[in-house]
C-alpha cells in the first residue's frame, strides 16, 4: 500500500526524534514493559492526529507481571479526556484520538 503505510527499521524512540508527519494509525508493539511502552507512547503520541487510531498489541484484562503494556495503557489512554473510550479484541486494544 504505498503512500498508506510506511514501515521502519529502527529503535521505536530514536526513530521519532527525527519524525515530522501526522500519523492516521499508531500501532505499538514493541517491548512489553511498563517503562519502553510508556516511552513509545510519550515519543510518538505527539505525533498522532486528531482522529487517528492508536492500538497496542498484547494487552491483557489480568495484568501480567511480564507485560507493562497493560499498566501504561490503563494510566496514559484508559483515563484521557483526549481519546475515546478502549475497544479491545483477544490482546489488541485501540483508541482514537479525539482531542489535542
Amino acid at each position: 500500500m504505498p503512500g498508506l503505510i510506511e514501515p521502519i527499521r529502527g529503535k521505536s524512540v530514536e526513530v521519532a526524534r527525527h519524525w515530522d508527519k501526522p500519523i492516521q494509525l499508531l500501532f505499538i508493539d514493541g517491548a512489553h514493559e511498563y517503562e519502553d511502552t510508556k516511552a513509545d507512547f510519550t515519543a510518538w503520541e505527539p505525533f498522532l492526529a486528531k482522529g487517528g487510531t492508536i492500538a497496542f498489541h498484547d494487552y491483557e484484562l489480568s495484568p501480567c507481571p511480564v507485560y507493562g503494556v497493560t499498566q501504561a495503557v490503563n494510566e496514559l489512554i484508559a483515563p484521557s479526556k483526549r481519546f475515546s473510550k478502549l475497544e479491545r479484541i483477544n490482546s489488541l486494544v485501540w483508541a482514537t484520538k479525539i482531542a489535542e
